[in-house]
């Protein structure tokens, strides 16, 4: 089997080891199309090579590391954003105990990054945190990777499997496990709210 990592959307040339991008492969056995959907092998299959989907990057000693998938990636304000990015940045301020990142999408179908976290330090003015925490993704990412909606949880809700409740967290508004929200509350507004849960 044959494994590339290349630019997502690209070519199939391979990029640089230690660069992140898409998981390409290729062996003898590898599928030739799907049946009845030439639209979808056409997206998938490309100059012999099969489009896993995955980012992954090669390191130094040659082995591939998978760091997320290609459909989790927001695109905003013309950039590509890596939630596990934005993750890392907010974990790296100290005050975020957990933080899971996800796609907002508003009235007109553009994208936003979305944040859901937990306090390290409880107590802390909540609207002052979810401020700081923005400008410093902001600040050590770009404008594009700052949380433009961020809710503060008691904690992080999770599926019955353990992983991230994608649909609490998509939809903080009324959930009795958030504390505040800061931006929009919802995917048709896009003026900039505050709101904190009473207790």
């Amino acid at each position: 089997m044959d494994v590339r990592v290349c630019a997502p959307g690209g070519d199939t040339e391979p990029l640089p080891d230690g660069s992140t991008g898409e998981v390409l492969v290729r062996s003898p056995q590898m599928m030739s199309h799907y049946l009845g959907d030439p639209g979808l092998t056409g997206r998938v299959l490309h100059n012999g090579w099969l489009r896993t989907g995955d980012l992954g990057r090669w390191d130094v000693f040659g082995y591939l590391h998978l760091v997320g998938r290609l459909g989790g990636v927001i695109k905003t304000a013309g950039v590509k954003v890596r939630p596990d990015e934005v993750a890392r940045a907010l974990l790296a301020t100290g005050a975020v105990a957990a933080a899971e990142v996800h796609r907002v999408v508003d009235a007109d179908a553009g994208e936003h990054v979305g944040a859901a976290v937990t306090a390290s330090r409880p107590g802390e003015d909540t609207y002052a945190l979810l401020t700081r925490l923005t400008a410093a993704v902001a600040e050590g990412l770009s404008p594009a990777h700052a949380p433009s909606r961020i809710a503060l949880w008691s904690r992080i809700p999770l599926t019955d499997n353990g992983k991230p409740d994608r649909r609490r967290i998509g939809a903080p508004e009324g959930d009795p496990d958030v504390i505040a929200v800061a931006g929009p509350l919802t995917p048709v507004a896009r003026t900039a709210r505050y709101t904190q849960n009473p207790r």
